[in-house]
Protein backbone atom coordinates (compact mmCIF):
# COMPACT_ATOMS: atom_id res chain seq x y z
CA UNK A 1 0.00 0.00 0.00
CA UNK A 2 1.09 3.40 -0.80
CA UNK A 3 2.33 5.09 2.29
CA UNK A 4 0.96 8.31 1.46
CA UNK A 5 -2.60 6.67 1.77
CA UNK A 6 -4.63 4.79 4.16
CA UNK A 7 -7.58 1.72 4.06
CA UNK A 8 -11.54 3.26 5.76
CA UNK A 9 -14.11 1.42 5.96
CA UNK A 10 -17.51 3.34 4.52
CA UNK A 11 -19.49 3.02 6.73
CA UNK A 12 -22.29 5.04 5.15
CA UNK A 13 -23.18 6.80 1.57
CA UNK A 14 -25.63 10.05 1.37
CA UNK A 15 -25.11 11.55 -2.32
CA UNK A 16 -21.65 12.32 -3.00
CA UNK A 17 -20.62 12.15 0.93
CA UNK A 18 -19.37 9.15 2.89
CA UNK A 19 -18.89 8.44 6.71
CA UNK A 20 -15.62 6.60 6.66
CA UNK A 21 -14.40 5.24 10.14
CA UNK A 22 -10.20 4.32 9.76
CA UNK A 23 -7.87 3.46 12.80
CA UNK A 24 -5.67 6.20 13.95
CA UNK A 25 -2.91 5.43 17.43
CA UNK A 26 -5.00 3.40 18.05
CA UNK A 27 -8.31 5.57 18.09
CA UNK A 28 -11.02 4.85 15.94
CA UNK A 29 -11.96 8.22 14.29
CA UNK A 30 -15.31 8.87 11.37
CA UNK A 31 -15.01 11.54 9.59
CA UNK A 32 -17.69 12.66 6.36
CA UNK A 33 -15.49 12.91 2.93
CA UNK A 34 -16.65 14.01 -0.51
CA UNK A 35 -16.44 9.80 -2.37
CA UNK A 36 -14.79 10.93 -5.34
CA UNK A 37 -11.76 10.99 -2.95
CA UNK A 38 -11.72 6.73 -2.22
CA UNK A 39 -10.53 4.67 -4.80
CA UNK A 40 -12.95 1.32 -5.95
CA UNK A 41 -14.83 -0.02 -2.72
CA UNK A 42 -14.42 -3.46 -1.89
CA UNK A 43 -17.25 -5.85 -1.43
CA UNK A 44 -16.50 -5.36 2.46
CA UNK A 45 -16.92 -1.82 2.00
CA UNK A 46 -13.31 -0.69 2.10
CA UNK A 47 -11.43 2.15 0.13
CA UNK A 48 -8.22 3.62 0.23
CA UNK A 49 -7.91 7.09 0.58
CA UNK A 50 -4.75 9.99 0.78
CA UNK A 51 -4.07 11.13 3.41
CA UNK A 52 -4.25 15.05 2.94
CA UNK A 53 -8.01 13.95 1.62
CA UNK A 54 -8.67 12.15 4.55
CA UNK A 55 -7.57 15.28 6.89
CA UNK A 56 -9.79 17.47 5.47
CA UNK A 57 -12.84 15.56 6.64
CA UNK A 58 -15.71 16.65 8.52
CA UNK A 59 -15.24 14.90 11.79
CA UNK A 60 -18.66 12.80 12.88
CA UNK A 61 -20.05 13.08 16.29
CA UNK A 62 -19.70 14.97 19.52
CA UNK A 63 -16.39 15.68 20.15
CA UNK A 64 -16.45 14.77 23.33
CA UNK A 65 -12.92 15.21 24.78
CA UNK A 66 -13.66 19.18 24.55
CA UNK A 67 -17.02 19.00 25.59
CA UNK A 68 -16.29 17.30 28.50
CA UNK A 69 -13.09 19.66 29.31
CA UNK A 70 -15.11 21.95 30.71
CA UNK A 71 -17.03 20.07 33.15
CA UNK A 72 -15.92 19.88 36.87
CA UNK A 73 -16.32 16.91 39.18
CA UNK A 74 -14.25 15.64 41.93
CA UNK A 75 -14.74 11.83 43.30
CA UNK A 76 -12.81 11.85 46.68
CA UNK A 77 -11.47 9.03 49.07
CA UNK A 78 -13.78 10.30 51.29
CA UNK A 79 -17.21 10.15 48.76
CA UNK A 80 -15.48 6.21 48.76
CA UNK A 81 -15.74 5.61 51.90
CA UNK A 82 -18.84 7.12 52.70
CA UNK A 83 -20.87 5.23 50.07
CA UNK A 84 -19.16 2.02 51.49
CA UNK A 85 -20.20 3.00 54.88
CA UNK A 86 -23.74 3.53 53.58
CA UNK A 87 -23.52 0.47 52.18
CA UNK A 88 -22.26 -1.54 55.19
CA UNK A 89 -18.64 -2.32 53.75
CA UNK A 90 -16.31 -1.56 56.66
CA UNK A 91 -13.79 -4.17 56.55
CA UNK A 92 -12.10 -6.54 53.53
CA UNK A 93 -14.64 -9.34 54.94
CA UNK A 94 -17.73 -7.19 54.74
CA UNK A 95 -16.67 -6.31 51.00
CA UNK A 96 -15.84 -10.43 50.25
CA UNK A 97 -19.40 -10.82 51.02
CA UNK A 98 -20.59 -8.50 49.45
CA UNK A 99 -18.78 -7.70 46.14
CA UNK A 100 -21.95 -6.25 44.35
CA UNK A 101 -21.79 -3.62 46.52
CA UNK A 102 -18.82 -1.65 44.65
CA UNK A 103 -21.41 -1.50 41.51
CA UNK A 104 -23.50 0.80 43.88
CA UNK A 105 -21.30 2.65 45.47
CA UNK A 106 -19.71 3.64 41.72
CA UNK A 107 -22.83 4.69 40.86
CA UNK A 108 -23.19 6.33 43.90
CA UNK A 109 -20.28 8.58 43.59
CA UNK A 110 -20.80 9.01 39.77
CA UNK A 111 -24.19 10.32 39.59
CA UNK A 112 -23.12 14.33 39.29
CA UNK A 113 -20.63 13.03 36.40
CA UNK A 114 -23.58 11.59 34.96
CA UNK A 115 -26.14 14.69 35.22
CA UNK A 116 -22.95 16.80 33.63
CA UNK A 117 -22.82 14.93 30.86
CA UNK A 118 -26.43 13.73 30.14
CA UNK A 119 -26.96 18.03 30.83
CA UNK A 120 -23.87 18.80 28.35
CA UNK A 121 -24.86 16.25 25.24
CA UNK A 122 -28.66 18.11 25.99
CA UNK A 123 -27.19 21.02 25.33
CA UNK A 124 -24.61 20.26 22.37
CA UNK A 125 -27.71 18.49 20.24
CA UNK A 126 -29.71 21.55 20.47
CA UNK A 127 -26.70 23.41 18.85
CA UNK A 128 -26.33 21.37 16.10
CA UNK A 129 -29.99 21.54 15.08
Amino acid sequence: MDPEKVIVQVLRRKKNAVLVEYVRNGEPIRVSISATKLTALTQDNKAEILIRDLSMGIPYGIPWSSRLSKLHFEITGEAIEQEFHKSGIWTLDDFRKNPQALTGVIMSVSREVVTQIVQTVKEYSTKEV
